[in-house]
């Protein structure tokens, strides 16, 4: 079940389906939505979300695969809970 748009902002972690390999989950930061620009300067239409990870050098996000639509989004990550010292709510 998609997240609603207006429960995710730039920065949050979100959990999304891969664009092109259905059933494929991954972890990813929003870093712009709907009507932003993307880091490269392309904008967003309605529904449209940029997608980065943390580790650009070895991330698979929206710099390979595009923006993703609000229907890829799975829901919020809300707790870090591994490795153990970095635990936390968010």
């Amino acid at each position: 079940m998609a997240v609603p748009a207006r429960r995710v902002h730039s920065g949050d972690i979100v959990v999304i389906e891969h664009p092109k390999e259905e059933g494929l989950e991954m972890v990813k930061r929003i870093v712009a939505g709907p009507s932003a620009l993307t880091p490269d300067g392309r904008l967003l239409g309605p529904g449209e979300f940029w997608v980065e990870g943390d580790d650009p050098a070895h991330s698979t996000d929206s710099r390979d695969f595009g923006p993703i639509g609000r229907d890829r989004i799975r829901g919020r990550v809300r707790l870090i809970y591994w490795p153990a010292r970095r635990r936390r709510l968010l």
